[in-house]
This record gives C-alpha cells, sequence and structure tokens, in this order.
C-alpha cells in the first residue's frame, strides 16, 4: 500500500480543519444562544414592568375604582411568559392582582422595592418595579415571566 500523496494529505487536513472549526463555532452559538434568550426575556420583561407601573400610578394615587387598574393590566392578556402582576401598595398590602402567584404560600413572592430590579428563581423570572407619582413612590409592580419558552427554544 502507497502512502497518501500531497493531494490526499492537503484534502485530509483541510477537512479536519473545517470541522473543528465547525464544531467549535456550533457550541459556541448553541451556549450564547442561552444567554442572549435570557437577556431578550429580561429585557422584555422590565419594559413591560416599566410601562405598566406608569399605567397604574394614577389608579394607585387616587385610589380609583380597581377597574381602572385593570384595564391598564389587560394590556398584557396575549404575552405567553407572563405569569401574575401584583401591585403592592407602600404600606405592602395588595391593591391588585392579576393572574395567581405560582409560589405555595400566595404571596410569599410579593414584597415592596424602592428599586427598580430583576430576579431569576430558577424557572420564574420575577421583575420588581417601583410605582412613582409627585416624586414618592406609592407603591411597587410585582411581575412574574416564565423561563420555560427559552428552554423551549434552545
Amino acid at each position: 500500500m502507497r502512502p497518501p500523496g500531497l493531494r490526499a494529505k492537503l484534502v485530509l487536513s483541510f477537512t479536519a480543519l473545517f470541522l473543528a472549526v465547525t464544531v467549535v463555532f456550533a457550541w459556541y452559538l448553541i451556549h450564547r444562544q442561552g444567554t442572549i434568550a435570557s437577556q431578550a426575556l429580561e429585557t422584555r420583561a422590565k419594559g413591560i414592568s416599566i410601562i405598566l407601573a406608569k399605567l397604574l400610578a394614577p389608579a394607585l394615587d387616587l385610589e380609583l375604582d380597581k377597574a381602572q387598574a385593570q384595564n391598564a393590566v389587560a394590556a398584557t392578556k396575549g404575552h405567553k411568559d407572563l405569569l401574575y402582576i401584583a401591585v403592592l401598595k407602600a404600606d405592602g398590602t395588595v391593591y391588585l392582582r392579576h393572574k395567581e402567584d405560582p409560589s405555595p404560600s400566595g404571596s410569599g413572592l410579593f414584597e415592596a422595592s424602592d428599586s427598580s430590579r430583576v430576579e431569576a428563581r430558577g424557572q420564574l423570572l420575577q421583575v420588581f418595579e417601583p410605582i412613582w407619582a409627585n416624586g414618592k413612590q406609592i407603591g411597587t409592580l410585582v411581575a412574574g415571566f416564565s423561563r420555560q419558552s427559552i428552554d423551549r427554544e434552545i
């Protein structure tokens, strides 16, 4: 049997190099896809929460009928990742709930917050957004989003 010629060695080495680059590139993209999808969900969740907090501020500040606040929350009806929304007054009492808190205790995930923040708790992405009116904090919007759509995409 003859040793492989120069042409065979070149084809084999370029094929091996191409396969190595392809494997590394595919692994990197799969790894990055999860990070990018998580960042996109977080950005979307923050955006929805900021807008809802601004829409709910007049109803909470003027202590209007909850139907006014429900109309603002109705805009989120078609969002597939949204699990629940809770609006807390400044004293920590629940002003409004849209859908139910998935925790076993019922309200274990609701807490007032004086700053905007996002927390990842397993399959739950929770957004805390303070509600402001006339320069003072009058409440907190707490919204829970599911991370299951990200897991299905990856």
